[in-house]
């Protein structure tokens, strides 16, 4: 632009110039002197010089206030990346501290999922206790009954042994001499066999019940003790709204002594009379 205007400038003089020495010389004499056309020159070549300051001035001036707005600019610049530095540092801190929270509720996690596996297998563990126990409490009523028949047969056979002493053998419960709880002793004989079967595999059913139980029962305080390590290890004793660690059940349920177990030895069979 500038130079465009300086251009400008150079050719209005030159024209001025031309068109003064092309006026016919008469006309020129009439009207100007050389003089004149020199002051005229002068002045236009002044004026074209004081354009062109005038233009580089503009310029300057132009340059300064573009470097009072880089100034202005930089400085606004300066500020917000020190609010920008101190907020990455705010940012870090909450970072940092997110980090932290974010490992220590993992580690609750972790606690919690021992905890968690510790208390299903214990209800597991008292689910199979308590099918154990009623295992148990049918086994003790088989073994009543097959008790009963036996009591029956023994009463058959003392009424035999001593007809005459003994005329009539349980008659405080009903029953006459020579038979028994459900009919006479080869009756009973033939259900004691069916009844000792039962209340053997009912037993022996308990008891394997009772040990699987027993078995649940001690994993469960395996994981628990596992879980209360870990937690010892991470400093995590308690957790909140977690219910406190209970203690291990009682492993009570087990069949009265002097019944017939699994390992019991089998009854001997009586000789026939």
């Amino acid at each position: 632009m500038n130079a465009l205007k300086n251009y400008l400038a150079c050719t209005a003089g030159s024209l001025i110039c031309i068109l003064s020495f092309s006026v016919p010389r008469p006309l020129m004499a009439e009207k100007h002197k050389p003089e004149d056309a020199q002051a005229l020159l002068e002045e236009a070549k002044m004026n074209a010089l004081e354009r062109k300051i005038t233009a580089k001035q503009t310029e300057l001036d132009r340059f300064a206030e573009d470097l009072h707005k880089a100034k202005l600019q930089a400085e606004a610049l300066e500020q917000s990346i020190e609010k920008v530095t101190s907020a990455i540092a705010e940012s870090n801190g909450h970072l940092d501290r997110l980090a932290s929270q974010k490992k220590r509720l993992l580690e609750i996690l972790e606690i919690v999922t021992l905890r968690s596996e510790a208390e299903r297998t214990k209800l597991e563990g008292l689910r199979m206790l308590a099918t154990a126990q009623k295992k148990s409490l049918d086994a003790i009523a088989k073994s009543n009954e097959e008790t009963d028949i036996k009591t029956g047969i023994a009463r058959s056979e003392m009424g035999v042994l001593s007809p005459k002493e003994l005329p009539i053998i349980g008659a405080a419960s009903g029953q006459e001499s020579g038979t028994g709880k459900s009919g006479n002793s080869a009756e009973l004989r033939k259900k004691l066999g069916k009844v000792s079967y039962a209340a053997t595999s009912a037993n022996t059913a308990a008891r394997e019940a009772m040990a699987a139980a027993s078995a649940k029962i001690q994993q469960a305080d395996a994981a628990a003790a596992k879980a209360a390590a870990k937690g010892s290890e991470l400093a995590i004793e308690e957790i909140p709204n977690l219910p406190p660690k209970n203690a291990a059940p009682d492993q009570s349920g087990t069949l009265p002594k002097g019944e017939p177990g699994k390992d019991a030895a089998p009854e001997k069979k009586r000789s026939k009379r």
